[in-house]
């Protein structure tokens, strides 16, 4: 994989103005950084998002997204929450290949 596409791409604006996900952000740098499993750290980045920023979230994938559909069909109608608000939360701070493993 080239150097570039390794990086993290840069979380958006309002992320850096909140505390929570700056502390977030670079804990999960850290543990990337050194080179150990950052699982934990990214569930905590996506929960924080999926909580407390749910405005800021994208809309449902609709573009190759193998999980949305399957959230898509147990949300019956309302708008995405838990599992599904966590999956879309993970792109703004993750690879797209990466953030829809999830």
């Amino acid at each position: 994989m080239d150097p570039v596409d390794e990086q993290l791409p840069i979380p958006p604006p309002f992320m850096w103005a909140c505390a929570d996900c700056t502390q977030l952000l670079r804990a999960l740098a850290q543990v990337i950084d050194a080179d150990a499993g950052c699982f934990y750290e990214q569930l905590a980045v996506a929960q924080h998002l999926a909580h407390e920023h749910t405005s800021a979230l994208p809309a449902p994938h609709t573009d190759g997204c193998e999980q949305c559909p399957r959230y898509t069909i147990h949300a019956e109608g309302k708008p995405p929450a838990g599992p599904w608000a966590e999956h879309l939360a993970r792109s703004l701070f993750l690879h797209e290949s990466v953030a829809r493993l999830l």
